[in-house]
């Protein structure tokens, strides 16, 4: 998740890391729960100026919705 993710910067990714083993014990309800705070939320869209950057794997269709949104066709 640290490589591909975009983490809240509020997370201290080492002390994470160090409690692995206790987070691994915990229910998969709160695991998920976790994880999701840990999300930066603002970095959970892509801005319409990079929808065409391959980095996101934005479908063609998901591109043909956004610019007929943006552009009111």
């Amino acid at each position: 998740m640290k490589e591909k993710s975009f983490i809240n910067y509020n997370v201290d990714i080492k002390t994470a890391e160090e409690h692995l083993e206790e987070f691994k014990q915990l229910s998969t309800n709160k695991q998920k729960e976790i994880l999701i705070q840990m999300l930066n939320k603002n970095q959970l869209y892509v801005n319409l100026s990079e929808i065409e950057d391959s980095h996101f794997k934005v479908d063609k269709e998901d591109k043909e919705l956004n610019k007929q949104f943006y552009q009111g066709e």
